[in-house]
């Protein structure tokens, strides 16, 4: 039997998600899709705040520290264009091509596949589908770790020790070897013409919108922050985390998705198939490593803390 203030605390939550539904759908159909990784964070808290309601001021207290190290993250991104710069590091540009050219027959494989399915109109409905899947990089990881965080404290600590270990991987990656995608390798002239296509199947969905927002958002990050791809090692790090967790016929779509955005970032011009590679990679190296880990006893206390 449940208590007036139970039923005050449910009443209450289910007041605050509605008015966050309805300010997240207004915000959406007036200004498009939220794909910065600050706006996509602030929408998950605000989120997870409403959620909390009725619960303890230290359990929504606890749900903004918790996020904050993900705002901490994006911050050591956006500065890490400017602390290459400060180490005078070098910008890599041949290896990347070399590599591809060895690993497939005939030229890179982005020059390849653009050569073959041009014109790129963003009307053709393949086109659309590059658009989503290359845009989930902004949504989907951080929904995951939202719903983590909602239903399993434990489990989500576990998933963000290894996801903060990625990215902080690839940042650290990003300051000392800045590497150039195609797109920018081919306005240098290093490879034949490339277009930067990931937003352009927006059209198809009428949602122009979101294009443009997708072209403000990739002119202001780090253009050089190419290796590894972390667009595609997080795909695969939901893969390898949930693969053990998920029904059998979820593992489809489990192995699908990377391979998807590994597709898409290949053919958008974004990314190298050896800037793939590396992110997955870098995924199996982390999962290594916090498996290990997961094993000793500070650890062990602190995803039971």
């Amino acid at each position: 039997m449940t208590t007036p203030t139970v039923d005050r605390r449910a009443n209450l939550r289910a007041v605050a998600l509605g008015v966050y539904a309805g300010a997240l759908a207004f915000s959406v159909v007036t200004r498009g899709i939220p794909i910065e990784r600050e706006q996509v964070l602030l929408w998950l808290l605000a989120g997870v705040i409403a959620a909390s309601i009725g619960s303890s001021w230290s359990t929504i207290a606890r749900a903004v520290r918790d996020w904050l190290l993900l705002g901490l993250l994006f911050l050591l991104y956006d500065f890490s264009r400017g602390a290459a710069e400060g180490l005078g590091m070098p910008v890599l540009v041949e290896l990347p091509i070399d590599v591809d050219r060895m690993l497939f027959p005939g030229d890179v494989p982005t020059v390849e596949l653009q050569q073959r399915w041009r014109p790129f109109t963003g009307e053709r409905w393949w086109e659309a589908l590059v658009s989503i899947v290359y845009v989930s990089h902004f949504i989907v990881p951080y929904v995951v770790t939202a719903v983590i965080w909602l239903r399993d404290r434990r489990v989500w600590r576990q998933w963000l020790a290894r996801f903060s270990t990625l990215t902080l991987a690839g940042l650290i990656t990003y300051v000392l070897v800045p590497t150039m995608p195609p797109w920018l390798a081919a306005r240098g002239g290093h490879l034949p013409p490339v277009e930067r296509i990931a937003g352009r199947g927006w059209r198809r969905l009428e949602l122009d919108v979101a294009e443009r927002a997708l072209d403000k958002g990739q002119a202001a990050v780090n253009l050089v922050a190419a290796l590894p791809s972390l667009h595609a090692a997080y795909p695969a790090l939901i893969a390898t985390f949930f693969w053990s967790r998920a029904a059998p016929a979820w593992r489809p779509l489990l192995v699908a998705y990377p391979l998807a955005m590994g597709f898409t970032l290949v053919v958008s011009g974004e990314h190298y198939a050896f800037d793939v590679l590396v992110g997955w990679i870098y995924v199996a190296g982390v999962m290594v490593l916090w498996h290990h880990l997961d094993g000793t006893r500070r650890v062990r206390a602190w995803l039971d803390g």
